[in-house]
């Protein structure tokens, strides 16, 4: 009897979750909720492929791995989200918006069993794939902060011709705009 050779293809989801405690975790909150949906992936995975399926990496916005731990979420923090990121390899057929939705119900499923034998609530809000060449990784790409701030042009090298360059381009009705604003804001 002839056994077919299984083609895989990597994929790679990002998953939403929230989780809090009941009580008070000796722990990381957040590295336990990214352990208890890993889990609950593996779940899923080894009930829909048995062996033809393994989970590559896992990175997550809140754990600190390759930062310096005061930029990781303190200890006991629950999370109103939190993005979670997971490489697999999966049977190449099912790489499909099927299997999609059968991993975020069967996920949620799992995380909901998990938590009525835990202290630890997790809860899945949203899972998408994303390109397997994308090069987000949650635990930089979601935590990086951009900054910006507001100061007289005046203060600036040239700030004057960037003031004439502003008040001689047209981006929209000023009028209708600065009333927009302050009616926004009343």
């Amino acid at each position: 009897m002839e056994t077919k050779e299984v083609v895989l293809s990597t994929i790679r989801i990002a998953f939403s979750i929230a989780y809090c405690t009941k009580t008070q975790n000796n722990g990381s909150l957040c590295e336990a909720a990214g352990s208890q949906l890993q889990i609950a992936v593996e779940k899923v995975l080894d009930e829909k492929f048995g062996s033809n399926a393994q989970i590559l990496s896992r990175t997550q916005s809140t754990v600190a791995n390759q930062r310096h731990s005061s930029l990781s979420q303190e200890p006991n923090v629950a999370s109103a989200e939190d993005i979670v990121v997971m490489s697999f390899r999966i049977p190449k057929e099912h790489n499909s918006k099927d299997f999609l939705k059968h991993l975020y119900l069967r996920t949620q499923d799992n995380l909901e069993d998990a938590s009525q034998n835990n202290e630890l609530n997790a809860k899945l809000q949203a899972c998408k794939q994303i390109s397997s060449k994308s090069m987000l990784h949650a635990e930089s790409d979601c935590t990086q902060r951009v900054y910006h701030y507001l100061l007289p042009l005046w203060w600036l090298p040239n700030g004057g011709e960037v003031e004439q360059w502003w008040l001689n381009t047209t981006f929209c009705d000023m009028d209708h705009f600065n009333n927009t604003t302050v009616a926004s804001y009343r």
